[in-house]
């Protein structure tokens, strides 16, 4: 086909994948980390999840358009928002049993008497 026609002149079939392999010299798709980005919208932290989410959907809309360096883009962004949400949330486990054992260390000592 000439130039970057996106549809064949002569069957009308689209030749988005095509071009997109052809322009980028990938031959497949960037991880859209969708599943990644759920796990961490339900069990991890809200905002960073949905953020996954949003960049996560867009992985795929973009291999299809032709953009690949976008869907690389947008894989990357995906990846890094959910791997923030479990790092955020492994920190704050771990402040909250640092808490739960200070205080528990402490009413068995006597050191908090106004919760006792």
């Amino acid at each position: 086909m000439p130039g970057e026609d996106r549809f064949c002149a002569s069957c009308g079939h689209e030749q988005q994948v095509a071009a997109v392999k052809k322009a980028s010299g990938m031959e497949h798709r960037p991880e859209n980390y969708l599943v990644l980005s759920i796990i961490v919208t339900v069990l991890c932290c809200l905002p960073f999840g949905i953020a996954g989410l949003i960049y996560s959907t867009k992985v795929d809309s973009c291999w299809d358009a032709g953009n690949a360096e976008g869907a690389r883009l947008y894989s990357r962004k995906a990846r890094q928002w959910s791997l923030w949400g479990i790092g955020l949330a492994a920190v704050g486990m771990l402040l909250y049993i640092i808490l739960v054992i200070f205080f528990i260390t402490e009413l068995d000592s006597g050191g908090l008497d106004f919760l006792a």
